[in-house]
């Protein structure tokens, strides 16, 4: 069953709320929803729920959380986002996720 953009929108939040990407001392579930929905419109305009056979979509994915992070974060020094960038593509993609994104 597809999920609604709305939840999707969701997910993503609470993946970026739980993973805090940007270390911000917060406990405002909704503190990374424009975040969240940057990244969301990205993995739709790149497609990245229809992959080609075989396609690594991983570093396309990574690609796009760091641009959404330096766009919302301009002198933020960002870490390693792989982790952050799987859990979102599992997100996406619907599949469950086990653990959670750590950096």
């Amino acid at each position: 069953m597809k999920r609604s953009k709305r939840e999707l929108l969701r997910d993503f939040t609470a993946v970026l709320f739980r993973s805090n990407p940007m270390g911000l001392v917060t406990e405002n579930p909704l503190e990374y929803e424009r975040e969240a929905l940057s990244m969301l419109c990205a993995f739709v305009e790149a497609g990245l729920d229809e992959p080609y056979e075989g396609e690594d979509i991983l570093p396309e994915a990574i690609r796009i959380v760091d641009q959404v992070l330096q766009f919302w974060f301009e002198d933020a020094e960002l870490v390693d986002n792989k982790l952050l960038a799987r859990e979102l593509i599992a997100t996406y993609m619907g599949a469950p996720v086990v653990g959670g994104a750590a950096n």
